[in-house]
């Protein structure tokens, strides 16, 4: 990008920090929450176990693949944020490249996949409103240029519509497969995910493939196995839903923060990145096969 780029957004930012409010703090400050790892982490395994499997399993599959693509993009091109003296309002402090904006990006095929799959004017309302909030709340709390979020919302889109066309077929295709076959599936393509992806702070494999590489590995295993031997439902009166609910995410946040307890070394590098997999592989495999196995093995699930 030309100096040019930076200097307009830069002054964009500041026009628009100049009408800040303890209202508007607390809106964008919330919609940057609703872009992060750890919203995603409670809200979609809640819509897998308690309100709707399949959709669950498709919200999964757009965050992993968008957020795999995002962070294989900034790598690559390594474009920086705006300085550090404009960033305010945070609710976790962002790391890595700033193009293209992972929260708009991400938001914009995830709740895009979601609304497409139920078909309901007042979701896709209700994801515009969203995905608006979350990614000028990147602008307003100066992480992002303009630049970023236009590009993360383009490409998201873009990412958006190839899920929506590739995606059933891609389902259609696998749904008999053995586990097996799963098994060899997906650890090829979490492979070449790892591969493939650019190095960062001079180091490859990077560190920000694992995240979804791993996740994806796990959760797709699990997903098979649920499909071939446990047959989870996810029904249920309202309590029974709010019960899973809640022993699920004690279960995956102690998973999640249990491995990072117990393994929270960065050196050497080839043993952080091998605990680091192993952290979203049970994450993946929590929510997709324990989990349920557990719902049904305690009357939780029909």
């Amino acid at each position: 990008m030309p100096p040019s780029w930076y200097t307009a957004g830069e002054s964009f930012i500041q026009n628009v920090q100049a009408y800040s409010t303890p209202f508007w703090d607390v809106l964008f400050g919330a919609g940057s929450f609703l872009g992060e790892e750890w919203f995603y982490l409670f809200f979609l395994p809640l819509l897998y176990w308690c309100v709707n499997p399949s959709l669950g399993r498709w919200g999964a599959y757009a965050l992993l693949l968008s957020g795999y693509v995002n962070s294989a993009l900034k790598y690559m091109w390594n474009m920086p944020r705006p300085p550090e003296a404009l960033w305010r309002n945070l609710v976790v402090r962002p790391d890595g490249p700033g193009f293209p904006s992972g929260h708009a990006q991400i938001s914009t095929t995830v709740w895009g996949v979601l609304a497409w799959r139920v078909r309901r004017v007042w979701l896709w309302a209700l994801a515009v409103v969203l995905v608006g909030v979350i990614s000028f709340s990147r602008i307003y709390n100066g992480v992002h240029y303009p630049h970023d979020v236009v590009g993360g919302l383009v490409i998201g889109v873009l990412g958006g519509v190839l899920f929506m066309v590739l995606g059933p077929r891609v389902g259609d295709a696998v749904k008999d497969w053995s586990v097996y076959r799963v098994v060899w599936a997906v650890t090829g393509l979490a492979v070449v995910m790892v591969l493939l992806h650019p190095a960062q702070d001079n180091r490859w494999p990077a560190a920000s493939a694992i995240p979804s590489a791993a996740t994806l590995w796990g959760m797709s295993i699990g997903f098979a196995i649920e499909r071939r031997w446990i047959h989870f439902e996810g029904g249920g009166v309202w309590w029974v839903r709010i019960l899973r609910g809640v022993l699920g995410l004690l279960v995956v946040m102690a998973v999640y923060t249990g491995m990072h307890v117990l393994l929270p070394f960065k050196e050497p590098y080839g043993l952080y990145m091998a605990a680091r997999a192993m952290r979203y592989v049970l994450v993946g495999l929590s929510v997709s096969w324990w989990l349920p196995a557990l719902f049904k093995w305690t009357g939780l699930s029909t």
